[in-house]
């Protein structure tokens, strides 16, 4: 997968996206993985339970709130979870 840069991301970062394709998850209070990126200068999350639903999250508050959610069925590991998340991020801009 290419940045929107055009840098290969699969073990690379692309410093101006900011994210690392094989970064690991963290996980939410409520046991969704979660991924905490830059994207077009925005701190954003990108919160996925395992399956095929993905939210968007932007901090409000210093708490994390819901501005997007999209399914992708078909996922089979961690890297393609974050690899189709920003492939949505970078479509919908």
């Amino acid at each position: 997968m290419k940045c929107r840069h055009g840098i290969n991301l699969t073990n690379m970062q692309c410093n101006a996206c900011n994210v690392a394709m094989d970064q690991d998850p963290s996980y939410s209070p409520d046991g969704l993985k979660h991924w905490e990126i830059e994207h077009n200068g925005d701190h954003l999350r990108i919160e996925w339970n395992e399956s095929a639903t993905f939210n968007l999250q932007t901090p409000i508050g210093g708490q994390w709130v819901d501005y997007d959610c999209f399914t992708c069925y078909g996922i089979e590991s961690e890297q393609a979870a974050l690899e189709h998340a920003m492939e949505y991020l970078d479509s919908s801009v």
